[in-house]
């Protein structure tokens, strides 16, 4: 049994696909979809730039609204890059949508946190 929160998200990093903020910046245009998964209230410090704002409680739910156009072959392959405040919740979500068919799902390695510490740019939330 796992009663650690830090132990449960370091096992669930083991089973996905991390992107460091350096490879992110440099593979921006391979990812078709760029997912901010925190609360809305916390979209107020900035998001990055082309990113869609998908809560993580939302997430499973309202994914499809934003691959309507692409077959299930399509979807399952399309490159997407989930972030949070500090990288666990989209960790934990990456595992979500891996379960889910969706092959090619990373999260960002440190989340806006670590896009802050590399001191790049934020926009406002639209």
């Amino acid at each position: 049994m796992m009663l650690n929160y830090k132990h449960y998200v370091d096992d669930i990093r083991a089973t996905i696909t991390e992107v460091s903020v350096a490879d992110f910046v440099t593979r921006l245009q391979d990812f078709n979809l760029v997912i901010d998964i925190r609360e809305p209230q916390e979209l107020a410090e900035g998001v990055i730039a082309g990113s869609i704002a998908i809560p993580r409680g939302l997430l499973e739910a309202s994914i499809g609204e934003h691959i309507k156009d692409c077959d299930d072959a399509e979807a399952s392959a399309l490159p997407i890059l989930l972030y949070c405040r500090s990288g666990a919740r989209s960790a934990l979500a990456a595992r979500t949508l891996r379960e889910m068919g969706f092959n090619n799902v990373y999260s960002l390695a440190g989340g806006i946190n670590a896009w802050r510490e590399a001191d790049l740019p934020l926009e406002a939330s639209k």
